[in-house]
């Protein structure tokens, strides 16, 4: 059989791992202690070499690894990745709970640029294959939703521009 073996030991919690294109390492969030918020790590498949991405950014949560992002102001493309956060303080429209949008940044955590913004939730982004990001997002500011609201999915280029409806709109 195979044989299990936890590569997170050193963390209090740990979730939402995305393997890297060439399948050689990952990215995950985790919590080193209860306390801690949560922080997006990355680490080679073996276990070693964990180091920390995301800092002092509040929540940190479901990275996943992007293309590399070319821009004319730059004269070489950087490798980047897609988080959902929670900028430590934005709340939700009703002020209950905190309100969480989508983020890229480059591999050593620098250049943090937010994606989405929805007064509500962004969730649970996952990459297209022709290189735009889904995600799932909570939608309660519209009267015809109904006084919850729903989930939508939408997709969007990995620099934020042409944001659109995906999926949604078909009922519960």
């Amino acid at each position: 059989g195979a044989v299990r073996r936890i590569l997170t030991e050193k963390f209090h919690s740990a979730a939402d791992p995305d393997l890297s294109f060439d399948g050689k390492r990952m990215l995950f969030a985790g919590k080193r202690t209860a306390r801690d918020h949560w922080n997006v790590f990355e680490m080679s498949l073996d276990g070693k070499g964990s180091r920390q991405v995301t800092r002092e950014f509040g929540d940190c949560r479901s990275p996943v690894y992007l293309g590399a992002f070319y821009t004319i102001v730059s004269p070489e493309p950087w490798d980047q990745f897609a988080f959902v956060g929670n900028q430590a303080g934005e709340l939700n429209e009703y002020g209950a709970t905190p309100s969480t949008s989508l983020y890229s940044s480059r591999m050593d955590g620098s250049g943090i640029r937010r994606l989405t913004y929805n007064p509500s939730s962004d969730l649970d982004p996952a990459v297209l294959p022709d290189g735009r990001l889904l995600f799932s997002s909570w939608q309660r500011m519209s009267l015809s939703r109904g006084p919850l609201g729903r989930l939508a999915v939408f997709a969007a280029h990995t620099d934020g521009l042409d944001y659109a409806l995906f999926f949604g709109g078909e009922g519960r």
